[in-house]
């Protein structure tokens, strides 16, 4: 299991005849397309989960009262809610570039998806963390659902390589 608990598998294939007829043959491009792929759709998952994540802390911020009134009233939450809503939209516009490059064959698909697992994979982080603070206490306890968010976002990270790995591809294409 992972820190998100979700079952891992590992699967082996030990003496299996396959025809030569049968062995899919693909070249480095069709490999990396078929990785941006797989890099995207983890981008997508990290969006949603960075979504409903800032959706659950800001209806908490609107009923949690402390004080006397709503905690979502007091400024620092205000800034961390926006601070998240603004770390999710910018990863939904570059996650939507990155598939839609890879979706059209384009030439920058490669640099896309690299630039948008790094955003993707760092954003979420932000934001989790942010809904994290928000639920206090609570939102440590495996008795509310928000600690599973933080879990979950920590297994999308690491996917298809974190942020630092996505950086240092960006790097090597920007050729510096």
């Amino acid at each position: 299991k992972t820190i998100a608990s979700d079952k891992q598998a590992e699967v082996v294939l030990k003496d299996v005849k396959v025809a030569a007829a049968d062995v899919i043959d693909m070249d480095d491009k069709t490999a990396s397309r078929l990785r941006n792929m797989a890099t995207n759709l983890e981008c997508a998952y990290l969006v949603g989960l960075a979504q409903k994540d800032f959706e659950i802390s800001v209806n908490y911020a609107k009923e949690r009262v402390q004080f006397g009134r709503p905690i979502g009233s007091f400024q620092a939450i205000q800034h961390k809610a926006a601070d998240m809503v603004t770390d999710v939209d910018g990863m939904r516009f570059i996650m939507y570039k990155a598939a839609w490059a890879t979706s059209e064959n384009e030439e920058s698909q490669d640099m896309d998806t690299a630039m948008a697992k790094a955003w993707c994979s760092d954003a979420s982080r932000r934001v989790v963390a942010h809904g994290q603070q928000i639920h206090g206490g609570i939102g440590f306890t495996k008795d509310y659902v928000i600690q599973l968010f933080f879990r979950r976002q920590k297994r999308a990270e690491l996917f298809w390589g974190d942020g630092d790995f996505h950086r240092e591809r960006v790097a090597q294409m920007l050729e510096i």
